[in-house]
């Protein structure tokens, strides 16, 4: 009895130290997934932040003409593009697959957002501002899906804190 006893205080042992080694592995995946998209989601970070929050504040307070607006957006496009294709080329850990289908799905949603803010700029000069409103909530979403993928990449590093306590 004491036998059975020992090997099933040992089973339990191994099970919870390959469970903390299982939930450490997987913060480590997710470390290098989260470093290797980092530089790439920077620079759509600071393209939304620099170019086009601030190019939708020009257009609405008419400090740059729609169609110089409207150049630009069709570049800031174009970057988020290449930005999306480089995050796409990192290989997540099969655990962040839906992570890494809410930043593809993020950086299309800015460029829908983008869109939305070029349909406004074909407003009249005076319908403008409620044009831009309309278009909103586009990037808002972008904001919220890319918040949803930050959070779970996160959670996976953030549970091996938790599994080393």
């Amino acid at each position: 009895m004491r036998r059975l006893f020992a090997l099933v205080v040992l089973t339990c042992g191994a099970v919870t130290a390959c469970g903390h080694h299982r939930a450490v592995d997987r913060a480590a995946l997710a470390s290098r997934y989260a470093a290797a998209v980092k530089p790439f989601l920077l620079d759509g970070s600071r393209l939304v932040a620099v170019d086009v929050r601030p190019g939708v504040g020009d257009l609405e307070f008419h400090e740059v003409p729609p169609e110089d607006y409207r150049s630009r957006a069709a570049s800031w496009k174009q970057q988020l593009e290449r930005i999306r294709r480089q995050v796409a080329g990192v290989r997540p850990p099969s655990f962040l697959r839906d992570a890494a289908a809410q930043y593809d799905a993020s950086l299309r949603q800015y460029q829908a957002a983008i869109d939305a803010f070029v349909v406004a700029s074909y407003a009249p000069s005076d319908g403008l501002a409620a044009a831009i409103t309309r278009a909103v909530p586009a990037a808002q979403q972008a904001d919220a899906t890319y918040d949803r993928a930050e959070a779970m990449v996160q959670a996976v590093i953030d549970g091996a804190k938790g599994a080393g306590s």
